[in-house]
């Protein structure tokens, strides 16, 4: 993955692609929680894909995602 933007909330920081996404993937780390979470094409309620032990996994399988 070429370009990060983290983004630090009060109880969690968020991993994405882009700045602004409508579509795609985005990981959210609260506490230990790694969570990969998708947006749907055309907007819509995030999901969760799946929660991971490492960065290092949640990164990789987001790289599949797009």
């Amino acid at each position: 993955m070429d370009n990060l933007v983290l983004i630090n909330k009060e109880d969690k920081i968020i991993i994405q692609k882009a700045a602004y996404i409508e579509h795609g993937s985005y990981i959210e780390i609260k506490g230990i929680e790694i969570a990969l979470w998708e947006i749907p094409y055309g907007g819509g309620e995030p999901y969760l894909v799946d929660k991971y032990g490492t960065l290092e996994d949640a990164i990789s399988n987001m790289n599949k995602l797009t």
